[in-house]
């Protein structure tokens, strides 16, 4: 079993993810650990399950975060307000760079999303 572990640790994990992501880079506001003030974070990607950005600061796996960002403008400049579970992250020169899933979304606020995505295509 030693041995099987000694050759696993150099391997790459294989990307795990289940739904499409796509490219939005913009600013979010997000804010965690029961701050009462926005902090600013930079979006990546986004899929219907969750997104990806970077902050200044590590975040502990598995805090909540609420966040607010904005669809582009074919969806009408839609804000979407939500809660996440940070599920990763890792260091990136100065910033980090943090996974996190959706825990809830809105009906309205997934609609939009999801037709988002689908016209990102």
């Amino acid at each position: 079993m030693n041995k099987l572990k000694l050759e696993l640790r150099g391997a790459k994990v294989e990307n795990r993810r289940i739904n499409r992501r796509v490219k939005l880079q913009q600013l979010i506001e997000i804010s965690y650990s029961n701050q009462e003030n926005l902090l600013d974070a930079n979006l990546e990607d986004i899929s219907i399950s969750g997104l990806r950005f970077s902050v200044n600061s590590p975040i502990t796996t598995g805090s909540e975060i609420f966040l607010m960002f904005e669809l582009p403008q074919e969806n009408e400049g839609k804000i979407i307000k939500c809660y996440g579970e940070v599920l990763w992250q890792e260091k990136n020169n100065n910033t980090y760079i943090i996974g996190l899933k959706f825990k809830h979304l809105y009906r309205s606020d997934k609609e939009a999303l999801e037709s988002y995505l689908k016209n990102s295509i």
